[in-house]
């Protein structure tokens, strides 16, 4: 009796749930510092459930965002304990309803965690360079030098939406045990779309920032994508004086244990199909 109920526990999810209740107080994922020192002139540090930001060493603190990122910590908490009940019950029949609820909020709390990160610094890296020349110039704003780096963004950002879309896609048709074939061609399509953003990324990251002549100044805008160190420098000719940012990315511990538990929670998904109760086959008449 014992044994068999051990047994019709699906553990991916019972797992996973126990980690979303507890990451939500586990620290920020992500953290992004510019300047020089211990804390730098401007640090943040966030995750879906905090923000925490800094300016030469002082908070800047906002009641509504607080409020905001206290409701997703409860949602998170919810989902979590609906994934524990479900998971250590998942033949009784409210079970599948708070299993679809809960089991994919770690993963994709995570890709649309990244995506901000990923907008965020192609802005800076391809879109700024492009309009801050004719801003601070006077020459006012060029809509034909900002058409390419905004289609650009924006072919990357669905690009990135429509692999995630494709990847919970393989996943529904991989727990009802459909073709092989149908699987296999979604695999190969999500892979594409994942390898080709990776790459897309790690060949920004080596691109020198253009320099940029605004007002007489030299001006080089470089943020990382993500992670890494990268420097943006302003340098006037008369006189000459040069000024540096050095600007630091990093994602944190809690942030792998963010994608563990959405690992989990895939697996679990596609564990869960052994508890689903078959269809009914119609009968011909």
């Amino acid at each position: 009796m014992k044994s068999g109920f051990l047994r019709s526990i699906n553990w991916f999810g019972l797992i996973a749930g126990i980690l979303m209740i507890v990451l939500p107080f586990m620290g920020p994922w992500w953290i992004g510092q510019a300047g020089t020192g211990a804390t730098g002139a401007f640090r943040i540090a966030t995750s879906p459930f905090d923000l925490s930001i800094s300016l030469m060493g002082q908070p800047l603190t906002s009641a509504l965002v607080g409020l905001f990122l206290l409701f997703t910590k409860i949602a998170f908490i919810i989902a979590g304990i609906f994934l524990i009940l479900s998971s250590l019950l998942p033949t009784q029949w409210w079970s599948q309803r708070l299993f679809r609820y809960g089991v994919m909020k770690p993963f994709s709390q995570a890709v649309f965690f990244i995506l901000p990160l990923v907008i965020a610094a192609l802005v800076v890296n391809v879109l700024l360079p492009n309009i801050l020349p004719g801003l601070l110039n006077g020459a006012g704003l060029q809509i034909n030098t900002i058409i390419s780096p905004i289609a650009f963004i924006v072919v990357v950002v669905l690009s990135i939406y429509v692999a995630y879309k494709l990847f919970c896609r393989l996943l529904s048709k991989i727990s009802r045990e459909t073709e092989k074939s149908q699987i296999k061609g979604n695999i190969i399509l999500t892979s594409i779309f994942i390898a080709t953003i990776v790459a897309g990324i790690f060949v920004f990251q080596s691109i020198p920032p253009p320099a940029l002549n605004v007002g007489g100044a030299q001006v080089s805008l470089k943020v990382p994508y993500v992670v890494g160190t990268a420097t943006s420098t302003v340098q006037i000719v008369n006189p000459a004086v040069t000024f540096t940012a050095p600007a630091t990315l990093s994602l944190t511990a809690t942030f792998l244990v963010a994608v563990a538990t959405g690992v989990l929670g895939i697996i679990a998904r596609i564990y869960q199909g052994r508890f689903a109760s078959p269809a009914p086959s119609k009968k011909k008449k």
